[in-house]
């Protein structure tokens, strides 16, 4: 049997008890929702999600698009399943809340119980797991930095930063990326993403022959002012005659800007004399 209670505003203390033949619950404020909300109670759509069980007798999530639902404080995953005892939260965190029960149904056959199963991980796990692999890939960077800074051992830091070290952190990132990217859309306005997407410069090296390839990235972080990384002015005093180190801007027609050798060859002294990772 699953029941819902209302923790919080006007209905708080009352309780819908559902029917064990009923597979799917809807919650909203309209009136065909099987959960309803008062219709003043704007923080909850009209329809605002569903609770749907599965032949094994588990309740799972069923997201209805942009409707904010959370679980025990964490945004909600499409087909998530419920526990007995879960915090559900409406519209925001601290919106309209209900509390869950659920019992198992009375057995109608001698069949033993089934044994407890494996979980498989959720894509809020795989973010969790991806973000720690990067923060891991990022220290071996710059361990990798301050050995060709501090040591002289430039050869072993190219080794380091383009191979193993490389290939995980990118690894991890875009996977990262990619496990965020539904969350982003529930918490992230557009306007804001776009505002983001276009904070991100990308540096690059310039031949005599015009052609170009990547050197690092570099951020907004004043009015005609970007940052980047240590290995980024590195690169810069390394670069020969008639070539030139370029800052693009974000987008398919960004605009091309020559970085500063002044301001690069300040920013690589102070790397040496403090943190490899200072920008």
């Amino acid at each position: 049997m699953l029941i819902i209670r209302h923790l919080n505003g006007p209905q708080a203390g009352t309780e819908v008890k559902i029917d064990s033949g009923k597979a799917r619950v809807v919650f909203g404020r309209q009136l065909d929702c099987d959960v309803q909300f008062p219709p003043e109670e704007t923080a909850v759509a009209r329809q605002h999600f569903a609770l749907v069980k599965k032949p094994s007798g588990a309740w799972t999530v069923e997201l209805f698009g942009t409707p904010y639902v959370a679980i025990d404080g964490q945004p909600a995953d499409n087909g998530q399943v419920l526990r007995d005892g879960a915090k559900i939260e409406l519209g925001r965190v601290g919106g309209p809340a209900l509390g869950v029960g659920i019992t198992e149904d009375a057995r109608t056959d001698n069949y033993l119980k089934t044994a407890g199963q494996a979980e498989a991980a959720s894509p809020r796990q795989i973010a969790t797991q991806a973000s720690t692999m990067a923060k891991v890939a990022r220290a071996i960077a710059a361990v990798a930095v301050l050995v060709a800074v501090g040591g002289g051992a430039f050869a072993a830091y190219n080794y380091i930063s383009t191979g193993r070290a490389t290939a995980r952190l990118e690894s991890a990132q875009k996977e990262f990326s990619d496990a965020l990217a539904k969350e982003a859309n529930l918490r992230i306005g557009a306007d804001t993403r776009t505002h983001v997407a276009r904070a991100v410069y990308q540096v690059q090296l310039q031949d005599a022959d015009l052609r170009v390839r990547g050197g690092g990235t570099a951020w907004v972080v004043g009015p005609n002012m970007l940052a980047t990384n240590a290995h980024v002015a590195i690169l810069r005093e390394g670069i020969r005659a008639r070539e030139r180190m370029i800052v693009r801007a974000p987008g398919q027609n960004g605009q091309v800007y020559e970085s500063s050798t002044d301001c690069i060859r300040a920013m690589c002294r102070s790397t040496r004399s403090s943190s490899p990772t200072s920008d």
